[in-house]
C-alpha cells in the first residue's frame, strides 16, 4: 500500500520516469542497500578466508557492518544523480521540479511493501539471540534487517506473479529513455557543452537563441499507451498523470463517442479545478501571514520555501487544466469535422487577419529547438555503452530516425514559410 522514495521529477519528464506498479518507487534507495551489503560482505569474508581469520558468523557481521555505510552512500549516490542530471534536465525543459514525499499510499499491495515486511521481520528475528552468539550488538540488527530486505526482493516476483512481469515490460522502454536523457545530461556537463541554466526559463522566445522550450510528445517515450485505434488518446488520461496526452489518429470514432469523451474530460476539469480555487485560497492565506511577519527568521524562511512548493503546484494543476481545454477543443474539432464531411471545415479566424502574411517565427523556433534534441537523442543511441546488449535499441534507434525526418521536414517548410513572409513584407 505504500510507494517509498519516489526520485525527484517523477513522472515530469523521460528522464525520471514513474516506476509502474507494483514495482519499486526507487530501486536503488530501497534494495541498493541490501544488495551493496551482501556484495562486500562476500569481498570481504573471502579475503579473511584466504587470511585464515574468517569464524563462524563473521559473513553475517560483514553483512551488518556494511549496512550502515550502504544506507547513506546508496541515497547520496542518488541525490547526486538526481542534482547533477534530472534537475538541470527539468530546469532546461521549463518545467518546476517536483520532489513527491518519501512515503505516500499507492492504494496497491507494492514491493515497498514487501521490502519494509522483509526488514521488519529481520528486526524481529534479530531480537532471539541464541541462533546468532557470534554477531552481537548493533551488527545483530543491522545484518538480519538487509537479509529481509534482500528476501523480499527475491520474493517480489513470485508474489506478485503476471503483475510483476507486466511492469518490468512497462518499465523497459521508459528505463531505457531516461537512461539516454541521462547521457546526454551528462554529455551537457562536459567541458563546452552550453551551461544548463540555475533557474526555470520561460518557454521559447522566438528572438532568442537559447532552446528553454518543452519537447514534443515522442511516442517512444510513453509509458501507458492504450494501443493503436482503441482510444482518442495514446496516452492514459488520469488526474494523476504527469505525461502529455496525444493524439492517436488511426482511432476512428463516432460522434457520440467523442462527445462522451468530452464530458468525462469535463468531470475531470471540474475536479482540477475545485482543487486548484482551494490551494490558490490557501497560497493567498499563507502570504498574508508570511508578510505580516516581521523581520527575518528560519521560521519565516520555511514559509517562503512552503509558498514556492504550493506554488509550484498550483502551476502543476494549472497546466493540467489547460491539457483537458485542449483536448475538449481538439474533439470539439473533430466533431464539426465529422459533422461537415465530406465538405472541408476549416476554424474561425479571429486574430490572425491573412495566414499568408503571417510569419511562424514561434513555431519555426520550437521545431529547431525540438529537431536538435531528437539528434542529440539519436547520436546518443549510436555511441551509449553496451546498446548491442539491448534488445529495443536498434528499434528505439529507427524510431528516433524516422522522428528526425519527421522533424526535418517540418523544420524546412515552416523556415521556408517564415522566410516567404518576410519577402513579402519586405
Amino acid at each position: 500500500m505504500t510507494r517509498l522514495f519516489a526520485p525527484l521529477g517523477e513522472g515530469q519528464h523521460p528522464i525520471s520516469p514513474r516506476e509502474p506498479d507494483p514495482y519499486f518507487a526507487d530501486r536503488f534507495i530501497t534494495v541498493g542497500p541490501p544488495i551493496f551489503s551482501f556484495a562486500g560482505a562476500a569481498v570481504l569474508s573471502g579475503f579473511q578466508l584466504l587470511r585464515r581469520k574468517a569464524l563462524p558468523g563473521h559473513y553475517l557481521r560483514n553483512i551488518g557492518s556494511l549496512a550502515l555505510p550502504a544506507i547513506v552512500i546508496c541515497p547520496a549516490i542518488q541525490r547526486t544523480n538526481e542534482e547533477m542530471f534530472v534537475r538541470p534536465t527539468l530546469v532546461r525543459a521549463g518545467i518546476e521540479p517536483i520532489r513527491p514525499p518519501m512515503w505516500e499510499s499507492s492504494g496497491k499491495k507494492s514491493a515497498d511493501d514487501l521490502v519494509m515486511g522483509g526488514v521488519m521481520a529481520g528486526l524481529l528475528v534479530a531480537t532471539f539471540k541464541r541462533p546468532f552468539l557470534n554477531v552481537t550488538g548493533w551488527r545483530r540488527y543491522a545484518s538480519l534487517a538487509m537479509i529481509g530486505g534482500h528476501s523480499a526482493w527475491w520474493l517480489s516476483s513470485p508474489y506478485f506473479g503476471k503483475e510483476w512481469t507486466d511492469a518490468l515490460e512497462k518499465r523497459e522502454m521508459p528505463a531505457l529513455r531516461a537512461k539516454i536523457e541521462r547521457a546526454v545530461a551528462f554529455q551537457r556537463q562536459l567541458p563546452g557543452e552550453q551551461p544548463t541554466p540555475s533557474i526555470a526559463m520561460p518557454i521559447i522566445d522566438p528572438r532568442s537563441s537559447e532552446e528553454t522550450g518543452p519537447s514534443v510528445p515522442r511516442t517512444h517515450s510513453r509509458a501507458q499507451v492504450f494501443g493503436p485505434g482503441s482510444a482518442p488518446f495514446f496516452q492514459a488520461i488520469r488526474i494523476s498523470e504527469t505525461a502529455e496526452p496525444f493524439i492517436d489518429y488511426s482511432w476512428e470514432g463516432s460522434e457520440s463517442e467523442l462527445r462522451d469523451c468530452i464530458e468525462t474530460l469535463e468531470q475531470m476539469k471540474k475536479e482540477l479545478v475545485v482543487e486548484t480555487e482551494y490551494l490558490w485560497l490557501e497560497i493567498a492565506k499563507k502570504e498574508h501571514i508570511y508578510y505580516a511577519e516581521k523581520g527575518e527568521s528560519e521560521v519565516k524562511e520555511t514559509k517562503a520555501r512552503q509558498l514556492r512548493v504550493l506554488e509550484a503546484l498550483h502551476r502543476h494543476l494549472y497546466m493540467e487544466i489547460s491539457k483537458l481545454d485542449w483536448l475538449m477543443a481538439n474533439l470539439k474539432r473533430n466533431i464539426r469535422q465529422l459533422q461537415a464531411w465530406p465538405q472541408e471545415w476549416l476554424p474561425h479566424q479571429e486574430h490572425l487577419s491573412n495566414p499568408a502574411l503571417h510569419s511562424p517565427e514561434y513555431t519555426a523556433k520550437y521545431l529547431r529547438n525540438s529537431w536538435q534534441r531528437v539528434r542529440e537523442d539519436e547520436n546518443i543511441t549510436t555511441i551509449i555503452p553496451g546498446k548491442h546488449m539491448h534488445q529495443n535499441m536498434t528499434e528505439l534507434n529507427k524510431d528516433l530516425k524516422k522522428e528526425l525526418a519527421v522533424m526535418e521536414d517540418l523544420l524546412h517548410d515552416f523556415e521556408k514559410r517564415v522566410q516567404d513572409a518576410n519577402n513579402r513584407g519586405s
